[in-house]
């Protein structure tokens, strides 16, 4: 299930920037070109999917470009563009509508487009939109749900065919804006919005071959700790009694040591920056990782991220790696039962409600379970949480 990316806002409107958003893939991420993550080793690569070399809509006259150091005095009140300002960006006050301040953000040849809400305390990566909330709710299919206010703006989900779309109503209540709501110090709140929605989370479909192993643990497994699931299926617990392994990962580091899990979209960057940061843990034999593919950034089925995870699990332990870092993964023929194993892998996520990638999962020295959810603040806390 991806969002869907309403003609009303312009291609360019949107890139992820490592200050401005969690540390976190999530469904709600548009990635606006393919993500490629980086090689797996050197220099770290900034935490978000590349984009497409941004250009200004031609209709919006150039505004004076402001530092943290010469906001003006109208963004400088606002909460959320001091905090903007201050992770690098340069800011373009395009003037207020309908209750909304409309700032573009512009860091290098990328630029982020926010309508920021009166009191500058949230604010929507967007583009208001030519659309009453009546309107919107009478062309959608499904109609609109209404998610109720976060940060003081009322939120719509809207469905259409296999994708969604999560539209802001402006203050004065005549104009919506479709996009991601962030509080002020930049953290991404639509997700938790919508992730009891049932299908928001990620069920991939990727060819006939899916529909096979599609069928994860039911509702009453879900009750249970992630890591109790995915050691249940990664042993062939799945709920038909199959014996198969229903978890299919790729493995880095000694054996023996204790496995810290990681569900990783090969498409986020986050995901490249997270095993990243776990290769000293991995050189020093004190964690191994088991990676397993998922897909939570397509637009629709089968798409990028699903083409890439299954090459992942396609691929023999000395290969999949390696691929990954050196961003050949496009390339690689797929195994006949990648898309079943995929499905696998997306029942679990469905089962753990999977918010975004990187997760972690690991039991700790005294048997209980761990989960971190995005980049961890201290990787070595994985290790010494587990007595190593």
């Amino acid at each position: 299930m991806r969002l869907l990316l309403a003609s009303t806002l312009p291609a360019a409107a949107l890139f992820t920037g490592a200050a401005l958003a969690e540390p976190l893939c999530t469904p709600t991420d548009m990635p606006l070109a393919a993500a490629a993550p980086a090689a797996l080793a050197g220099a770290a690569p900034p935490p978000s999917a590349e984009r497409t070399p941004a250009t200004p809509p031609a209709a919006v006259a150039p505004a004076p470009a402001l530092s943290s150091a010469t906001l003006s005095e109208a963004l400088a009140a606002l909460p959320f563009a001091r905090h903007v300002a201050a992770s690098g960006a340069s800011l373009r006050d395009l003037g207020e509508a309908h209750g909304m301040r409309a700032v573009a953000a512009v860091r290098g040849d990328e630029f982020m487009l926010f309508q920021v809400a009166p009191g500058g305390r949230a604010a929507v990566a967007g583009a208001i939109a030519h659309l009453l909330p009546e309107q919107l709710a009478a062309i959608a299919p499904g109609g609109a749900t209404d998610l109720g206010e976060r940060l003081g703006l009322r939120g719509l989900f809207v469905r259409s065919g296999p994708s969604f779309q999560v539209f802001y109503v402006t203050p004065d209540g005549q104009r919506v804006i479709p996009g991601v709501l962030y509080d002020a110090s930049g953290r991404e709140q639509t997700h938790a919005q919508i992730r009891d929605i049932p299908g928001v989370v990620p069920t991939v479909v990727v060819g006939d071959g899916a529909a096979a192993g599609a069928a994860g643990p039911g509702p009453a497994a879900a009750g249970a700790g992630g890591l109790a699931i995915l050691e249940r299926l990664r042993a062939g617990g799945g709920t038909g009694g199959e014996s198969r392994p229903r978890v299919h990962a790729e493995f880095v580091g000694a054996e023996g040591a204790p496995v810290v899990w990681m569900l990783a979209d090969p498409r986020c960057g986050y995901s490249v920056r997270a095993m990243q940061m776990m290769q000293p843990l991995v050189s020093a034999g004190r964690v191994r990782v088991g990676i397993v593919p998922v897909a939570v950034l397509d637009r629709e089925p089968g798409g990028a991220s699903a083409r890439e995870a299954m090459a992942m699990l396609s691929l023999p332990l000395d290969g999949a790696l390696p691929a990954w870092g050196a961003r050949a993964l496009g390339g690689v023929p797929l195994a006949a039962d990648a898309p079943a194993r995929l499905a696998d892998n997306m029942a679990l996520a469905n089962a753990i409600r999977l918010s975004g990638t990187p997760t972690f999962l690991f039991r700790r020295a005294d048997g209980t379970e761990g989960r971190v959810d995005g980049l961890p603040d201290n990787p070595a806390a994985f290790a010494a949480a587990m007595g190593r």
